[in-house]
C-alpha cells in the first residue's frame, strides 16, 4: 500500500520522532450539533460492561438472568466490538476508531455524548470493581470527567455494587452512570488442577464459573432497578469490552488480542429500553453504533451521524458493508466474507472467517480506502 502512494512510511515516521502524530488537530465533532429538544427523553442511563464476556457466554446454562434479559429486551445477537482487548471501551463510548487514541488522550477531550449528558445537568456516576485500571478508561474516557469516579480501598466487584447502589438510591432527578464489572479478568485464578480433564476444558470451565457469578451481579443491578421503580424510566445497556477465545481458530490463540476472530470480538450488547417490544436483532451492529443510538433517541441529536461516528443507530438494520476493530497500530475490517488487517503503515493481512490466511486473496482497494479514510477523517487536515 505504501507503493500505491496510499501511506508515506518515511514521512509518517518524521512525524511520530517529532512528537507530531499524535498531537494533529482533532474535529469532533465534525459539524455542531443539531438538536430537536422534542424528540429527546428523559430516561436514566446506566452502561454495564463486563470484562471479557464473549457473546456465546449469554445463555440459560451460564448466565440464566442475563438470557432471560435478552429475551425480554433488545438482543442484538450479531454484535461485534471496536477492539480485541480493552481498547474496545474507546469505540464503545467515542464511537470512533481507536487510531484517534492518543489524541482524545493529549488533548483530553471527552466522548460526546457524555459531554452532552453532563451539559444536560445529567448527574453522573461511574463504578468500576478494578477502579478503572485500565489505560483507556483513566487517561482518555474517564480523565475529564474524574470528579465522578468513585473508588474503592479494597476494589472489586462486591464494592463496586455496593457503591453504585447507595449513589442511586440518592439520585432525584436523571443520571449517567458506567458500572464496570472486573470478575472475569481473573478467572484463570480459580482454574481446577483436577488431572481428570484437560487444560482446555478446565480453563472454559473456570470462564463459565466466573461467568455465573457475574451473573448474579448483574441480577442484583437489575433488582435494584426495579425495587426502585425507575426500570420503567432507564436505558440499560449490556456489553463487554472485548471476547476470549480458547483456540477455537486453531491458531493456537487463547485469551484477547491475538487476532480479530469472532471469538475475540463479538460481545453482547442487550439494550433495555424503555417502552420498546423484545426484539431480537440479527444484523451486524458495531460498539461504534452505541452513541449514535443514544444520541439520536435519548438525547434527540438530528445531526448526521458521520459527523460524531463512524456506525449508526444500533436500531437501523440496513446492511453494512464492514465494521472495524483495531487499536493504535492496526485495524481490522470485518467483512461477511472475509477479515482484511492493515496495520498503520498500510500492509495488510486477509483471513477467512476460520482465520485461516488467504495469502491470493487482494481486498477490494474501496473497502480499504473507506476504512483509511475513517481512521483519519476527523482530522483538520485530512
Amino acid at each position: 500500500m505504501e507503493r500505491q502512494g496510499w501511506l508515506d512510511r518515511e514521512e509518517y515516521q518524521q512525524r511520530v520522532e517529532r512528537g507530531e502524530a499524535n498531537t494533529e488537530v482533532l474535529t469532533y465533532p465534525l459539524e455542531t450539533l443539531l438538536v430537536n429538544k422534542k424528540k429527546s427523553k428523559d430516561y436514566n442511563l446506566l452502561v454495564l460492561v463486563v470484562d471479557n464476556l464473549r457473546a456465546d457466554t449469554v445463555n440459560e446454562d451460564v448466565m440464566p438472568n442475563l438470557s432471560n434479559f435478552a429475551a425480554e429486551n433488545q438482543n442484538f445477537t450479531h454484535h461485534f466490538s471496536s477492539g480485541n482487548d480493552n481498547m474496545g471501551a474507546f469505540g464503545l463510548f467515542y464511537g470512533i476508531p481507536a487510531t484517534y487514541v492518543a489524541n482524545m488522550r493529549y488533548h483530553e477531550t471527552p466522548p460526546i455524548f457524555m459531554e452532552q449528558l453532563e451539559y444536560r445537568n445529567y448527574k453522573l456516576g461511574f463504578f468500576s470493581g478494578d477502579n478503572f485500571d485500565a489505560s483507556v478508561y483513566q487517561d482518555v474516557v474517564l480523565e475529564p470527567f474524574q470528579k465522578y469516579v468513585f473508588e474503592s480501598k479494597n476494589p472489586s466487584d462486591t464494592s463496586a455494587l455496593a457503591n453504585w447502589e447507595n449513589w442511586v438510591n440518592k439520585r432525584k432527578s436523571t443520571w449517567f452512570s458506567i458500572l464496570q464489572l472486573s470478575e472475569m479478568r481473573d478467572f484463570e485464578d480459580n482454574v481446577s488442577d483436577s488431572a481428570t480433564s484437560n487444560a482446555s476444558d478446565r480453563l472454559r470451565s473456570a470462564y463459565d464459573s466466573s461467568a455465573t457469578k457475574v451473573d448474579d451481579s448483574i441480577e442484583q443491578v437489575l433488582q435494584t432497578l426495579e425495587q426502585k421503580g425507575i426500570m420503567d424510566n432507564t436505558v440499560v445497556v449490556v456489553t463487554s469490552d472485548h471476547g476470549w477465545e480458547f483456540n477455537e481458530t486453531r491458531t493456537n490463540s487463547w485469551g484477547a488480542n491475538t487476532n480479530y476472530s469472532k471469538y475475540q470480538l463479538q460481545v453482547p450488547m442487550i439494550v433495555h429500553w424503555p417502552n420498546k417490544p423484545a426484539h431480537t436483532w440479527d444484523h451486524v451492529t458495531s460498539h461504534f453504533d452505541l452513541s449514535v443510538t443514544l444520541m439520536q433517541d435519548l438525547l434527540g441529536v438530528t445531526s448526521n451521524p458521520v459527523d460524531f461516528s463512524s456506525g449508526k443507530n444500533l436500531f437501523d438494520d440496513s446492511r453494512r458493508r464492514w465494521t472495524m476493530a483495531g487499536d493504535a497500530r492496526e485495524f481490522a475490517l470485518i467483512s461477511s466474507n472475509d477479515i482484511t488487517v492493515l496495520d498503520k503503515y498500510g500492509n495488510y493481512k486477509v483471513y477467512d472467517h476460520n482465520y485461516r490466511r488467504d495469502r491470493e486473496a487482494k481486498p477490494k482497494l474501496s473497502v480499504i480506502m473507506q476504512g483509511l479514510s475513517e481512521t483519519k477523517r476527523f482530522y483538520d487536515n485530512h
